[in-house]
């Protein structure tokens, strides 16, 4: 019991250590663009250093690992900026989102207990951030297994803070991070009264805290980049519903937050059009210069991820094949349509014939009822439709910012509708729906000054019953949940290639922190060369 509870502890301290570090990197940011943090959020803050972090750790492994040195390289790189907010802008740190923060770091940790890794995260999560820890990039990495394919900008950040040796979990902190950054924004607009982001985020808050509190706390321990992806999209939306007099107050929150939902998961690309927005507002504002650095910063992740997945799968966008070449190191043509149609299937009707889910609508009645569980999102989406339709027929005053934050998030649903509609790829746009509508009725109630004390309580009722949800768990955690930080080390055999190269197989398909190379389903074709200081995986099955 001691040694569950030290590693526990070490594991909360390791994410506290994270959230300074992202702070500091955020705050490098002050070296060029000391206009931005005049109106920016600690949230923001801890977010422009999460931006941070991945574009360095992009930039670095095309050339070195991101190993220990590496990371002590960052921390360096953090201490600065946190010179730089401590003699610019010490304001940034108000005492009430500092408690915020804290809090709801050790309130998701605590939830986080008793649940177990994602189930991706032996089969590629950890054996892509540990090839990043002792190699620089390996080129043509995805023929290796086709998983390894699949870049999300999530596992550079990971990578990035990543010290095996120096804090063995850091790995697995993100995410926990990412929800104290948000949650000091999301209580902001709680208490800062009274417009739709405050009735947005009770809304997420009460929705969260009553009827998915379990789901929610998944995202732990796990570089889960669905999870992340989910918090993004939610973040950014009260950002247009909150009434500022100065609209560059979130245009860049805008940018950085939407640039970071992209860059984490393919289905976050309908976001992209909020950043348009921001800018469109931000050029049209006399006096107002568009903020280049946050926008390069954004964009020039968005180049480096594009580059490094072509160079390990061949693919500007895997499994895309319109974005595919006919390099040497590329994917073959057939596992990159093969993963395409996996994806598909399993997000549509996962045991259905091939034919009839990819080719026809056949699928959607066995989708209807497989995602019974979530029909109350699917209505959603056609009352906000038909709220959308009455507010134009009738005319009816609606702020230019609060309709297209919901038609972005429309956007969203369609787009996730038509490409891998799977609950948990579009599960950020759902809530955004559900937060939009549900808290434009709370403040049809709320405002009625008879019915004003019941919203204090009503948040009170939802803060009780997270505090008391995540307390339970170190009563229901079998050895406090010490099992759920342990890596499994898999059992393994040793293969040959057709070239006499050792070839690492686990048993079990799970490469977890096995030595490299480590193929979850073994391919003798499969042949590492060299080019220049980077290894190079080939096929010798592709077509010349």
């Amino acid at each position: 019991m001691i040694t569950a509870i030290v590693l526990q502890l070490q594991f909360l301290m390791t994410t506290l250590f994270c959230a300074a570090l992202s702070m500091g990197i955020g705050g490098c940011a002050l070296l060029v663009d000391q206009d931005a943090f005049r109106s920016l959020s600690l949230g923001i803050l801890g977010a422009v250093g999460i931006l941070g972090v991945g574009t360095l750790s992009l930039l670095f492994n095309f050339f070195v690992p991101l190993n220990d040195y590496y990371f002590v390289f960052l921390c360096l790189v953090s201490v600065l900026g946190w010179v730089q907010l401590r003699k610019k802008t010490p304001d940034i740190f108000v005492k009430k989102d500092i408690v915020v923060l804290l809090i709801s770091i050790a309130v998701f940790w605590l939830l986080g207990l008793r649940r177990v890794m994602n189930s991706d995260t032996g089969l590629y999560h950890i054996p892509i951030i540990h090839w990043m820890e002792i190699s620089a990039l390996p080129i043509g990495l995805g023929n290796v297994h086709t998983r390894f394919g699949v870049w999300n900008f999530l596992f550079s950040v990971c990578g990035g803070v990543n010290a095996g040796n120096i804090l063995p979990l850091s790995v697995y902190c993100m995410n926990i991070v990412l929800v104290g950054f948000a949650s000091v924004d999301f209580c902001r607009w709680i208490y800062n009264k009274k417009d739709l982001a405050h009735y947005f985020a009770v809304a997420v808050f009460a929705y969260f805290s009553l009827l998915d509190l379990w789901y929610f706390s998944g995202g732990q321990k796990s570089p889960n980049a669905d999870f992340a992806g989910m918090i993004f999209a939610i973040w950014v939306i009260p950002y247009f519903l909150e009434r500022k007099e100065a609209l560059t107050e979130w245009v860049r929150p805008a940018i950085i937050l939407g640039g970071l939902a992209i860059l984490t998961k393919l289905n976050g690309a309908p976001l992209v059009l909020v950043m348009l927005l921001a800018i469109d507002r931000s050029r049209r504002q006399i006096g107002k210069p568009l903020p280049l650095f946050m926008l390069g910063l954004v964009v020039s992740a968005g180049l480096l991820s594009l580059l490094k997945s072509f160079l390990v799968s061949g693919c500007l966008v895997f499994p895309a094949q319109a974005t595919c070449a006919p390099v040497s190191w590329g994917i073959r043509k057939e596992d990159v349509l093969g993963t395409y149609s996996w994806v598909i299937r399993w997000a549509r009707w996962p045991d259905g014939p091939a034919d009839l889910v990819l080719h026809t609508w056949n699928w959607v009645p066995h989708w209807w009822s497989a995602n019974s569980p979530n029909q109350i999102f699917f209505c959603t989406q056609w009352i906000s439709i038909l709220f959308v339709f009455l507010k134009l027929v009738f005319k009816t005053r609606v702020p230019k910012l609060d309709l297209a934050a919901l038609l972005i998030a429309l956007v969203g649903m369609a787009y996730w509708f038509f490409s891998a509609p799977d609950i948990r790829f579009g599960y950020g746009y759902f809530v955004t729906v559900f937060g939009i509508l549900a808290g434009t009725l709370l403040r049809w109630v709320f405002e009625n000054p008879k019915l004003l004390f019941l919203e204090k309580w009503f948040v009170r009722v939802m803060v009780a019953i997270v505090v008391v949800s995540a307390f339970a768990q170190v009563r229901r955690a079998p050895d406090l949940g010490m099992n759920t930080l342990i890596e499994p080390s898999p059992k393994y055999k040793v293969m040959k290639n057709v070239l006499n190269q050792s070839v690492y197989v686990p048993d079990e398909n799970e490469c977890w922190r096995l030595p490299v190379p480590c193929e979850p389903y073994y391919v003798s074709e499969v042949v590492e060369t060299q080019f220049g200081i980077w290894s190079k995986y080939e096929d010798r099955r592709r077509s010349p």
